[in-house]
């Protein structure tokens, strides 16, 4: 069964290169602040929790016993793909706000998918004119930084041996798309039940990545079988993604309003994305030509 599927350290890597490639940037009113604290996020109601359970004799949280296989995967498949726009190209047509500590940067954005197959981004803040583009593929990664003229392209091994963290690009398209394909695959590795129909569920999990301990809190329920939050904590680092809003068809459900809040050792950042209607149409392939005399960045220092 494969590893749960994160892009932490990519996300917030993307979100500092992407920093540079913005001209303008204001102060930004510290009262203002939108920057999500992942400990007081957290419920103190574990009578829905899906991970874990009292135990009577002490009052401390131990882990149930694992639920038969067979059981849990009848139970998922239910939920499995519900939604997940998995096939046909889209296009999505947007702005992203991206507070970096004190500094708040605004971009029209256009992003193109093919689900399984790459997702481009087109970063354009002064008058439609392209200053980064990024291509992200199951197999590679590219970043082109026209404005400050450098660029990052490599495996998803190379970058993972230069940020310690395993990436994976099913996971980035599940959480860019609404899906959940990833999380449910690790739901029952792990051992966890599907939550019911119409339930406020919250489903808890932890994993190891090496010496590091990943805790997953996941709170499924605002729309049927679709995942409304999802953080991410480990001992230096946390995530917090909430999908506000979403365009719903019979067979497809794809966000237009979502945000990533991040809190690492040294900054904070927060991500905005507001989309317009997705459309779907047929998409190319974008090609990436790095221009002569751009610098390659390098992420291991």
């Amino acid at each position: 069964m494969p590893n749960v599927r994160r892009s932490l350290v990519l996300l917030s890597m993307f979100l500092l290169w992407i920093n540079t490639s913005c001209k303008s940037t204001r102060k930004l009113n510290p009262s203002s602040t939108r920057h999500s604290d992942m400990a007081s996020s957290r419920s103190n109601n574990h009578s829905k929790d899906s991970s874990w359970v009292i135990n009577p004799r002490n009052d401390l949280f131990v882990p149930p016993p694992k639920p038969n296989p067979e059981d849990l995967q009848k139970g998922w498949a239910k939920i499995l793909g519900q939604k997940d726009h998995l096939q046909g190209d889209f296009k999505l047509e947007g702005n992203w706000d991206i507070t970096y500590n004190e500094n708040q940067i605004a971009s029209p954005v256009i992003m193109l998918i093919r689900p399984q197959h790459f997702i481009y981004i087109s970063i354009r803040p002064a008058l439609g004119i392209e200053m980064a583009r990024i291509l992200i593929r199951p197999d590679s990664l590219w970043l082109v930084n026209r404005y400050n003229k450098n660029y990052w392209s490599g495996a998803w091994a190379d970058l993972e041996s230069g940020v310690g963290f395993p990436l994976d690009y099913r996971w980035l398209q599940d959480i860019l798309t609404h899906g959940h394909r990833t999380l449910i695959e690790q739901a029952i590795f792990q051992g966890i039940k599907p939550p019911s129909k119409g339930d406020d569920h919250r489903i808890r999990m932890e994993t190891l990545q090496g010496n590091r301990k990943i805790g997953f809190e996941a709170d499924w329920g605002k729309w049927p079988y679709k995942v409304h939050q999802l953080q991410l904590q480990s001992s230096t680092s946390s995530l917090k993604i909430d999908f506000l809003n979403v365009f719903q068809t019979d067979k497809t459900s794809l966000p237009t309003h979502m945000t990533f809040a991040f809190q690492l050792p040294r900054n904070n950042i927060f991500l905005e994305m507001r989309w317009k209607e997705p459309r779907f149409q047929d998409v190319d392939l974008p090609t990436i030509k790095i221009p002569e005399g751009y610098d390659k960045l390098l992420i291991n220092r």
